[in-house]
């Protein structure tokens, strides 16, 4: 088994925007779950009323450009990496590989590579 060292976190939930926001909230007893808009369970048929959903913009983070050119749940990620990678601290550090354990839609990885991602590994490690 190889050893991982975890240097920085980042998160996108319904609780917060951020790692910090959503921990205040998980603190607070706060729940990110909501009825949902009838325009959404009519539009596409959910078999829900009730469910969490993620309100931040995605806007405050990547550009309009860059956004468009992903799906919602590769938005969520590319802003976590990049929390992340902020929360790491590395000022000062040389430049390193980086390794992101995640599978993208292959359309976004232009978007990725224009965020500053040097690298993406496909496929699942063996168990």
């Amino acid at each position: 088994m190889t050893d991982v060292v975890v240097t920085g976190l980042g998160a996108i939930t319904p609780l917060g925007g951020t790692v910090a926001e959503t921990w205040q909230a998980l603190l607070n007893g706060t729940s990110g779950a909501a009825a949902l808009p009838l325009e959404w369970k009519d539009q596409y048929g959910l078999p829900v009323e009730f469910a969490t959903q993620v309100t931040a913009d995605v806007e405050d983070v990547l550009s309009r450009v860059q956004a468009k050119r992903m799906d919602r749940t590769t938005q969520f990620s590319l802003i976590s990496a990049k929390q992340a990678w902020a929360d790491a601290d590395r000022e000062g550090l040389p430049d390193i590989r980086v390794l992101i354990a995640f599978r993208p839609n292959p359309d976004d990885l232009a978007a990725w590579a224009e965020a500053g991602v040097s690298e993406l590994i496909w496929g699942v490690p063996d168990k």
